[in-house]
């Protein structure tokens, strides 16, 4: 593939910018189901007008559909709204669901899919995992380095898309809560708060202030890679994504001129291709904070990725600013009209005797192939002339002027008798009808027939009887207990559990992986919880997992990523299928039946509830023999980054140190130095003690209680209530719960 830039369009305005500035191709989100809900997204007939657009042009729309959707929604409404986009000629889909991604594979063959950042793709486990489900291209997480890129191109056939410019999240793409968990906004359904842009006090684990109060330690500055573009070209990257839905046509057009010239050097072979100083200055004066970084590409963290500060452009950078906006706004104003025509081929016939006609060619490109397209129209016979006749120049200046058509002639050739007359309006109306065919011709040309493809692809358009009809039907628990697990940080935690006799089984993290035959002397399931991030660029993290997995015996392992998961099936298959059984973690989304399904085609029965569902939501879902977090602080941010590193600096020390945010809250962040990590805990537990009828309605076959900073004598409370309450079925009023400070998360609030 051709190498691409890739622009943002939050609105039809910035996607004409985009277009004007240069721009291979843009990514845009509807009115439904995109990861910016509040960006200006176009109406359905604009969005059809901007594929069309996109492809007169030789130009392509690709549509966000990058949010995790709910069974009704799924199942009822996106096939419906996609099918005119897809008949339009939609060049592809962006997606974060698998249960979508099934979807459009199956009602909308040939309709090309690209994995979100939102996946958190980490690595070639992962990239390869997504190849076998019917993707084409992956955004990987942009926590990778470039060796890491290199990796997956290497090993796989997708393409590689990555971002070069524009804001970063502290945490991956897809794995953060927190806006959810503390406000209700979901960055998982397009709702993202940000509430890393907010300021934090960093603590110790007893409370201590470590360093500076009040500074933005989660604050990214935003990536700038304009001087880089040689190297990932040579990385293999066939498209350079610049974020920025959420900003205006002006902040668009400016980044996407500057890359688009230096990205023109680069391939050109030009140098040096370098971004000027006046270039430098646009991008800095169009948006930054505390300057730029140049992102994880040969960086793996640190302090001078965050923006400490949070300064704003202030005094005479602020009114150079303004200038520069008003400076390209002009520039769009002057070029606009013009950049957004069609150039095509025109000749045009006048003949004694003879209809006038008109023929008009252009050429477009269909998967990555010229394709020439004509059209000839035919108007009245001209007359003879009685005074002046037409001279050939005044027809050629007619037809020139184009205006605002979509439209304009680079070349025009002529074929005229003399002495004929033909009025000047039927000209102009000979050139709109010339341009209306062509136009049509190019609908056509990119068009599909929805019914046929499906036809083809032996699929059904119609809405299937889901699993969340049949799950509504179920209306009485089984009589039994469920199982409980307890997942444990400390070896203190453990120990004071292994006496609790009525907890079945026990999740250790790798660090702990030597104590499982202890776990199994005590008569108790043994399962190897994996970590929070799993990367190429940490090659010892496998290899533990590999050891372990080796050396102990285990009942069960807790898959967390799609980076595990494809590690777990080369394993699964390399020893033939004789390997412990799968759980996959809340944050391996499935928040539809048909998510559930692709996870159980590859094999995976047991899957854990998102902690994002409503309880009605959760009803919908098949989660027969699935797990379900009774008890804990939910991991709202995964994150590259370190929190230590950034205040004061790296210990190599796995410890958990605690951000105070503005209302006094204070999260636990634990250091996963084994990983490089960050796993960021909600401030205060989670705690579904009091829901115990209601979960059985769920029929899960256990739940499980995940102990982070608690003390061991405070773990062994928790879970003697929840066995009370979940095992000998008491009521959960008898006692109150060990934490009274607790929340029920989503389980009755929900998310939008």
């Amino acid at each position: 593939m051709a190498t691409e830039l890739l622009a943002p369009a939050g609105s039809t305005d910035a996607l004409r910018a985009a277009f004007a500035a240069g721009a291979d191709a843009v990514y845009i989100g509807g009115i439904r189901f995109g990861a910016r809900a509040f960006a200006e997204n176009p109406e359905d007939k604009e969005l059809l007008e901007n594929i069309h657009l996109a492809h007169r042009l030789g130009k392509k729309l690709y549509l966000t559909v990058n949010t995790l959707l709910k069974e009704e929604e799924l199942e009822r409404e996106l096939p419906a709204w996609i099918r005119p986009f897809y008949e339009a000629g939609l060049d592809a889909v962006i997606v974060q669901d698998l249960g979508v991604a099934a979807l459009l594979r199956e009602c909308f063959p040939g309709l090309p899919l690209h994995a979100s950042t939102q996946m958190a793709i980490t690595g070639t486990y992962g990239a390869r995992l997504l190849e076998g489900l019917g993707f084409t291209r992956v955004v990987p997480a942009r926590e990778l380095s470039l060796r890491e890129i290199k990796d997956i191109k290497k090993h796989s056939s997708l393409e590689i898309e990555t971002f070069v410019h524009g804001a970063l999240c502290y945490s991956y793409s897809g794995q953060c809560l927190m806006s959810s968990m503390i406000g209700g906004r979901s960055g998982n359904r397009g709702r993202c708060a940000g509430i890393c842009r907010l300021p934090y006090r960093l603590l110790s684990e007893n409370g201590r202030e470590m360093g500076p109060a009040n500074r933005w330690l989660l604050n990214m500055k935003d990536l700038c890679t304009v001087d880089d573009l040689a190297e990932l070209v040579h990385a293999g990257i066939c498209s350079f994504k610049i974020e920025g839905r959420m900003k205006k046509p002006e902040y668009v057009a400016g980044v996407t001129s500057v890359y688009r010239r230096v990205l023109d050097a680069v391939l050109s072979g030009d140098l040096p291709a370098k971004a000027t100083e006046d270039e430098r200055e646009r991008l800095i004066a169009l948006y930054s904070r505390d300057g730029f970084t140049g992102g994880y590409y040969h960086q793996k963290n640190g302090p001078d990725m965050i923006a400490l500060k949070n300064e704003k452009l202030q005094g005479a950078r602020m009114q150079s600013a303004q200038r520069e906006i008003e400076h390209i706004r002009a520039e769009l104003d002057e070029k606009m009209g013009t950049a957004l025509q069609k150039p095509v081929r025109g000749h045009v016939t006048l003949r004694r005797g003879k209809p006038s006609s008109c023929r008009v060619s252009t050429d477009v490109s269909i998967a990555g192939q010229s394709v020439s397209l004509t059209e000839e129209v035919f108007g009245d016979v001209p007359q003879l002339a009685k005074n002046r006749p037409l001279d050939p120049e005044m027809i050629r200046t007619q037809f020139l002027r184009t205006g605002g058509a979509a439209y304009s002639f680079s070349s025009l050739e002529l074929d005229v008798d003399e002495d004929l007359f033909v009025p000047l309006s039927a000209l102009n109306a000979l050139r709109r009808e010339a341009f209306a065919a062509l136009d049509n011709k190019i609908r056509l040309t990119f068009a599909r027939n929805a019914e046929a493809a499906v036809q083809n692809g032996q699929s059904d358009l119609s809405v299937p009887e889901t699993t969340a009809r049949r799950a509504q039907a179920i209306t009485e628990p089984e009589e039994r207990s469920l199982k409980l697990f307890a997942e444990v940080t400390t070896e203190g935690q453990l120990d004071a559990l292994l006496r609790e006799s009525r907890i079945n089984g026990m999740y250790l993290p790798l660090r702990l992986a030597h104590r499982a035959p202890d776990v199994r002397d005590c008569g108790k399931t043994c399962a190897l919880a994996l970590p929070y991030v799993m990367r190429g660029s940490c090659p010892e993290t496998e290899s533990a997992m590999g050891r372990a997995l080796d050396f102990y015996e285990w009942d069960r392992i807790l898959l967390r990523t799609t980076e595990e998961v494809g590690w777990y099936c080369t394993k699964r298959e390399e020893q033939d299928g004789k390997i412990p059984e799968a759980l996959l973690d809340a944050l391996l989304y499935a928040y539809n039946n048909r998510a559930a399904k692709v996870w159980k085609d590859m094999g995976f029965l047991l899957r854990t509830m998102p902690y994002e569902m409503h309880f009605r939501e959760l009803r919908q879902m098949d989660t027969a023999g699935g797990e379900i977090v009774l008890y804990g602080r939910t991991p709202v941010m995964i994150s590259a980054q370190c929190i230590k590193k950034t205040t004061l600096a790296c210990d190599s020390v796995p410890a958990f140190v605690h951000l105070k945010d503005r209302k006094g809250m204070a999260f636990p962040v634990w250091s996963a130095c084994d990983s490089c990590s960050n796993v960021l805990f909600n401030s205060i537990p989670t705690a579904l003690l009091g829901e115990s009828e209601a979960i059985r309605h769920l029929r899960c076959g256990s739940g499980r209680l995940l102990f982070t900073t608690e003390q061991p004598e405070e773990c062994v409370q928790i879970a003697e209530d929840y066995v009370r309450v979940f095992v000998h079925g008491e009521a959960s009023g008898t006692r109150a719960p060990c934490n009274a400070q607790t929340t029920r998360g989503h389980f009755r609030r929900g998310i939008e």
